[in-house]
C-alpha cells in the first residue's frame, strides 16, 4: 500500500484541467480519414499512485465507478466489491445471495457497473450455480446487500456495459440486446435490427441528445435507443469507411461521441447524426483502447488493453497523448473519473492505478487593484510545458504582458471595472484569474 494519495487541490478560478506531456511533435502523413496533428508519448512529467496490495480476499476486475459516498469502488473477482475512500482506506463489501431456496454463492461482478438513480450499484453478472447458468444483473447496496434479477431471454451479458439513461432507469448491452432495468428491478429487452452475432456486446452510455448510445462489437455498429419508446437506430460503421470493432463508448464536452477501435488500435467519433469517424494512428504506437471516459478536462481518455497505459484524444487540435506509468505488469480495460478529479482504473494484476492529472497553476491566483497604474506579477506553472498565451477579456481594465521569463507575465491596472484574464496552454488547458480596478 502506498503511503498517501497525492490529491490535487483546486488552484486559481474556473480552470478545466489536462496534462501536457513530454515528447516529439511530428506532422501526420497519414492520407486516410483523420490523422492526429500531434501523437505524444513517453513518460510523461505526471504522478500515480499504485494500490499494489490490496487486501487479502480481493483480486482486480474490469468493473469500477463512484458510489454515492463518494469512493471509488472496484469489482472484486473473488466476488463483492471493493470500496477505497479518498484518504486510501480500503474495505471488502461482500455480496451473496441465496440460490435454489437454501444454497449461498459470491456474486461476481462482470465488465460493468453503474450506479443507479437510487444510489444503488447496478452490475453484469453470472449465476454459474441457479436455473441452467442463468446470467443476471445484481443491485446492491453500499452496505452489500443485494437483489439479483434474472435475464429472462438468458442472454449473455456479462461481458456488457451499464450506463445510467436520461430517463432514470440503467442501460445495459447484451449480445442481441440492448436493455434496461428500473430500479424495481424490472428488465426490458429490445433486440438490435441488425441481428445478433456472438460477441456483440459492448458499450452504452447517456449521449448528449437524451439517447441512449451503444456499440455492438462483432456487428460493427454504434447505434442509439430513444428511451421512451424503445425505437432503434443503428449505423454501421463500414459504410461510411470506418473499419472498427466499437467497444467502450462515452459522450465527450465537444458534443459528439467516442468509441474503442478494438483491434484497430485507435478510436472513433460519432456525432449525434450518426456520422462517424476514425482517428488514424500514424505512428505506428501499440495501445488498444478498450474502457473510454470522458476526463477532467472534458476530453476523451481510453484504457489500454495492451497495458498499464492510459491516454487522451483532444479534439480541439486532433492530438492523442499516450501516458506511460513507471510500472508496466498488467493491463487496463477501464477507468472511472473519481471524486478527486484523477482517472481510477483496476489494473489486472491485482492493483488499483490512480493517475494525478495536474492543472494549470497560478500565483497570485487573483488580482484587485486599488488605483490605475499599479502592477503585480503574476507566475504560471504547469508540468510538461513552460510556453502559454495570456489575455485578458478588458484590456482596458487589466492588461497582461509577457514579462522576462516564459513563466512570468505583468498584470497591469487600467482602468476601473472587472474582467478576467484567461492562461491557456498548447493543447487548449485553461484556467482563468479575476482582475478588478477600483
Amino acid at each position: 500500500m502506498v503511503a498517501s494519495l497525492l490529491f490535487i487541490a483546486g488552484c486559481g478560478g474556473g480552470g478545466t484541467r489536462g496534462p501536457l506531456p513530454s515528447g516529439n511533435d511530428e506532422a501526420s502523413s497519414q492520407a486516410i480519414g483523420i490523422s492526429p496533428k500531434v501523437v505524444q508519448s513517453g513518460k510523461a512529467p505526471i504522478n500515480w499512485t499504485q494500490f499494489s496490495d490490496p487486501p487479502s480476499g480481493f483480486g482486480t476486475g474490469y468493473a469500477v465507478a463512484v458510489g454515492s459516498d463518494k469512493n471509488v469502488w472496484f469489482g472484486n473477482s473473488e466476488g463483492g466489491l471493493m470500496q477505497v475512500q479518498m484518504s486510501g482506506k480500503e474495505k471488502l463489501v461482500p455480496l451473496t445471495y441465496v440460490y435454489s431456496g437454501t444454497s449461498s454463492t459470491n456474486f461476481v461482478a462482470g465488465y460493468g457497473i453503474a450506479v443507479g438513480k437510487d444510489k444503488d450499484f447496478y452490475m453484469t453478472g453470472t449465476d454459474y450455480d441457479y436455473n441452467n447458468d442463468n446470467y443476471v444483473i445484481g443491485v446492491a447496496t453500499t452496505t452489500g446487500k443485494l437483489t439479483v434479477h434474472d435475464i429472462k431471454s438468458d442472454d449473455y451479458g456479462g461481458n456488457g456495459s451499464l450506463a445510467l439513461g436520461p430517463d432514470g432507469n440503467v442501460w445495459f448491452t447484451e449480445q442481441k440486446h440492448i436493455a434496461k432495468i428500473t430500479t424495481g428491478g424490472v428488465i426490458t429487452e429490445y433486440a438490435y435490427p441488425s441481428g445478433a452475432t456472438s460477441n456483440s456486446y459492448g458499450g452504452v452510455a447517456a449521449g448528449p441528445d437524451g439517447n441512449v448510445w451503444f456499440t455492438e462489437y462483432n456487428n460493427g455498429i454504434v447505434g442509439k435507443i430513444v428511451p421512451s419508446t424503445g425505437k432503434i437506430t443503428e449505423y454501421t460503421l463500414s459504410t461510411q469507411g470506418v473499419s472498427c470493432n466499437p467497444e467502450g463508448l462515452a459522450a465527450a464536452a465537444d458534443g459528439k461521441l467516442y468509441f474503442a477501435c478494438n483491434g484497430y488500435n485507435t478510436l472513433g467519433q460519432i456525432t449525434t447524426a450518426g456520422v462517424a469517424t476514425k482517428f488514424y494512428d500514424a505512428y505506428g504506437m501499440t495501445y488498444v483502447p478498450e474502457g473510454v471516459i470522458e476526463g477532467p478536462d472534458g476530453n476523451p481518455w481510453f484504457a489500454d488493453a495492451n497495458g498499464a497505459y492510459i491516454g487522451e484524444f483532444n479534439s480541439s487540435n486532433d492530438s492523442f497523448t499516450t501516458y506511460v506509468p513507471p510500472y508496466t505488469s498488467g493491463t487496463v480495460y477501464n477507468m472511472a473519473l473519481g471524486p478527486d478529479g484523477n482517472i481510477w482504473s483496476p489494473e489486472n494484476d491485482n492493483k488499483i492505478d490512480v493517475y494525478i492529472v495536474k492543472a494549470i497553476t497560478l500565483s497570485p491566483s487573483s488580482f484587485a487593484f486599488t488605483a490605475i497604474g499599479q502592477s503585480a506579477s503574476m507566475t504560471v506553472s504547469e508540468p510538461g510545458t513552460t510556453a502559454w498565451t495570456a489575455t485578458s477579456v478588458s484590456p482596458g481594465v487589466c492588461s497582461v504582458a509577457q514579462g522576462s521569463q516564459n513563466s512570468i507575465y505583468t498584470v497591469t491596472a487600467k482602468g476601473v471595472g472587472k474582467t478576467t484574464i484567461t492562461v491557456k496552454d498548447a493543447i487548449g488547458n485553461s484556467i482563468t484569474a479575476p482582475c478588478s480596478v477600483k
